[in-house]
């Protein structure tokens, strides 16, 4: 495998890991909301933290500071 694949592979995996953990935060934050129970609000809170974590993975995998990662990705959607 060439270091290119084996870059775009990582590069999947994690853009993976980040869909997943945005998906679980996707799930949590609407229980959050309707009552707002401490187990709910930590749920919520770690939820976030591992998304965040997992954006910065991705970030980080390009060799750029992540706000320049979050403007061209915020670009894209524009």
């Amino acid at each position: 495998m060439s270091d290119t694949a084996r870059d775009a592979a990582a590069f999947s995996k994690l853009v993976r890991a980040w869909e997943l953990e945005y998906q679980g935060y996707i799930e949590v934050w609407p229980r959050y909301r309707s009552d707002r129970p401490t187990a709910a609000a930590q749920n919520a809170a770690n939820s976030a933290q591992r998304m965040s974590d997992a954006w910065l993975g991705l970030a980080n995998s390009c060799g750029l500071p992540w706000r320049c990662v979050a403007a061209v990705d915020r670009r894209s959607w524009s």
